[in-house]
């Protein structure tokens, strides 16, 4: 068989009961943290008009754009609510955010079949597994991935391994839909996009991640497989495969299937404690310990030093000044100083008067970014990524904190409580506490409800 009929077997023949218990709890959690994150990336002005340009293109009103009053096709609210989950950059990451173009996609669609919550849930672990995977066997090589870099490409199949389980495809049909869905997967854009280092003079883009039209045309590609239509039967295979499609050096057809039904990795999914790109959390996470720990004031900081891969102290990434939301996500000396003066990460990060503030720009001022040989080499050798040794220099003293598995890593996990708090912070601007309750306690839930649409007709209400 080929890739693609392989992993739409998988697909297929993926059961309920043959879940381990982690697996449902993980993917659960998933849902519950994206439906936060969808709630608060709807009050951004980038989902308003996304929202505003879904009720132009019309269609048949049939699932929610989380957030607001408004309904529309599930393909168009797969595509706003998409972007409405990565926006904020709060959304779960694993070599780029395998939930955003997996969840709003099951949740559109189950929406729209009237789907149980263990049909839900089913569908969202065959995304994570399916697109996971797939990203992993096309990696590029470290010198490939500097000039090509963009997730959304290969994501594109998390929402179509969601909504084929959803949709009830048989085997050849959601094989013709992966086929339809790699002719049309939007190119890898992110070094025009969010790793342009023109971005710092002119402010980053709204057009960051794009995971909004990959799960688009990949809800569409389903749709289309199910009425009939066709696509490549080899997508990933030989020389022309999808992986140089997608602009890799590199493929390992193996891990394509690797561990199916045996290991599940969406148990490798991280969640985010801090709004901003997973890059930022190592010196986030040590810059915070040492200002507790030693009871440091902002007035008492003289200069913050951050010693981390050198790919990330040079732009966009050291941009004291950022200009959009977008730019300020990817800003280490930003984001430390607005994380130091106390304020709650989420949309409240990025507002004019957070990006104005005085005390935050002077305290940016002072972040000075170290490229480290070291890790440099960690991340060439080993794949490391995530990593930080800060250096507070204050009125007090100067201390030091190494951080290399931040919090919210499977291995330093963010407690229930801590996600629960998270989803009550970023849905309490747009629900009720009571609604957000009750949402939390129907998805914690979710292999109980019969009907999908009673957990989305909570989050279309906009009402505080």
């Amino acid at each position: 068989m080929t890739v693609s009929e392989t992993l739409a077997e998988y697909i297929s023949d993926l059961t309920f009961e043959g879940l381990p218990k982690e697996v449902v709890d993980k993917a659960t959690n998933c849902i519950l943290d994206s439906a936060g994150c969808m709630l608060g990336g709807s009050r951004t002005d980038v989902v308003k008009i996304l929202a505003a340009f879904a009720g132009h293109l019309g269609g048949k009103l049939e699932s929610t754009i989380i957030g607001t009053k408004e309904m529309t096709s599930c393909a168009n609210a797969a595509f706003v609510n998409s972007e409405s989950a990565n926006v904020l950059d709060f959304d779960d990451t694993f070599m780029g955010h395998p939930g955003a173009t997996v969840i709003p996609p099951a949740l559109a669609v189950a929406e729209a079949q009237h789907a149980t919550g263990k049909e839900l849930i089913l569908a969202v672990v065959a995304g994570y597994e399916v697109s996971m995977r797939i990203g992993i066997a096309i990696r590029p090589s470290y010198e490939i991935s500097k000039k090509i870099a963009g997730y959304q490409t290969w994501q594109i199949f998390g929402a179509v391994a969601s909504s084929s389980k959803l949709l009830n495809l048989k085997k050849k049909a959601i094989h013709m839909a992966m086929g339809i869905a790699g002719a049309a997967a939007p190119i890898p854009s992110d070094m025009k996009c969010s790793m342009n280092p023109l971005n710092k003079e002119v402010g980053m883009p709204m057009t960051k991640n794009n995971y909004g039209w990959a799960s688009l045309i990949g809800v569409n590609a389903t749709i289309l497989a199910k009425m009939g239509y066709t696509g490549p039967v080899d997508i990933f295979e030989g020389e022309t495969g999808f992986w140089r499609m997608y602009g890799s050096d590199r493929c390992d057809f193996e891990k394509f299937i690797d561990g199916f039904g045996r290991s599940y990795y969406i148990l490798k999914v991280a969640f985010k404690p801090y709004s901003c790109c997973r890059y930022l959390h190592p010196a986030l996470d040590a810059t915070l310990k040492i200002v507790k720990n030693n009871k440091l004031e902002v007035e008492d900081i003289e200069k913050i030093t951050v010693n981390t891969f050198s790919d990330i102290t040079v732009p966009p990434w050291d941009d004291r000044k950022p200009k959009t939301m977008q730019s300020a996500i990817h800003s280490i000396p930003y984001c430390i100083a607005i994380a130091i003066t106390g304020s709650k990460p989420g949309l409240e990060w990025f507002t004019k008067a957070s990006l104005t503030n005085s005390k935050v720009l002077e305290l940016a001022k002072k972040v000075e970014l170290v490229g480290d040989p070291e890790a440099d080499k960690m991340k060439v050798d080993k794949g490391k990524t995530l990593l930080a040794n800060v250096q507070i220099h204050s009125k007090k003293g100067t201390f030091q904190e190494v951080v290399d598995c931040p919090k919210g890593e499977p291995e330093n996990p963010m407690t229930d409580k801590e996600l629960r708090a998270k989803f009550k912070r970023l849905a309490k601007k747009v629900i009720t506490d009571e609604k957000a309750k009750t949402i939390f306690h129907m998805i914690k839930n979710l292999e109980n409800i019969k009907d999908v649409a009673e957990i989305t007709k909570l989050l279309r209400v906009c009402t505080v």
